[in-house]
């Protein structure tokens, strides 16, 4: 894959309730099932993303992933693989855990967690970092975005949500930032290939794409 092709969108579950989804030449309209705040579903022991009666339509091997009914694939497995190297692919990325950090001291506490240098990161950007225990193991992996000045965003794996906020929730006993697991809020497509662009573009309605790494409101 091409860098800088990878796009992930991410919705509330105002911006859920009618979203249009084309693929195979057809265009799907997608009413999302949640009159409440949350935007999932559970169906028994697994939570659904507002994506799965798509993922059914298209033909979707449904599976439990971390607790989530997910498509493990559609069809050939090699095609599949084949078609996001060469053109792209779209990915429901629902089931992953996201955090919203806010405070005036952002910055150190989250510095005191992850790897990389938080006070580097620029408004608007996204880096990938690792989430450390306190003998500087690693806990998790995940992408941390800085959508203002003391505002940031944490996406992190659908299998760790759970700890990874447990421990964050852990270490914030003080209240020194204001920490929310908005998880059950939030939706994600993640668009991945070397035509990652065009499909944006289509689904977007023209909109620009933010630059490498960087986050855009809409």
């Amino acid at each position: 894959m091409r860098p800088g092709k990878a796009i992930h969108l991410n919705f509330g579950s105002s911006e859920f309730e009618r979203l249009t989804w084309g693929t195979k030449g057809r265009r799907h309209a997608l009413t999302s099932p949640i009159r409440s705040h949350s935007i999932l579903r559970v169906s028994g022991e697994l939570k659904e993303t507002p994506l799965r009666e798509v993922h059914l339509e298209l033909g979707g091997r449904m599976v439990g992933f971390a607790g989530w009914d997910m498509p493990i694939r559609y069809g050939s497995i090699l095609e599949e693989h084949q078609a996001v190297r060469e053109a792209a692919g779209a990915f429901d990325i629902s089931h992953m855990g996201q955090f919203f950090v806010e405070g005036g001291e952002a910055v150190d506490w989250l510095d005191g967690l992850l790897t990389n240098n938080v006070d580097n990161l620029e408004v608007g950007k996204g880096h990938y970092t690792f989430l450390l225990n306190d003998g500087g193991g690693v806990i998790d992996d995940l992408i941390l975005y800085r959508l203002q000045g003391e505002s940031f965003l944490l996406v992190v794996n659908a299998a760790r949500s759970a700890e990874d906020f447990a421990w964050l929730k852990a270490h914030n006993k003080e209240g020194v930032i204001e920490l929310q697991d908005r998880s059950e809020e939030m939706a994600g497509i993640a668009v991945q290939g070397p035509r990652a662009t065009d499909v944006y573009f289509r689904m977007m309605g023209g909109r620009t794409l933010p630059g490498r790494n960087g986050v855009d409101d809409f």
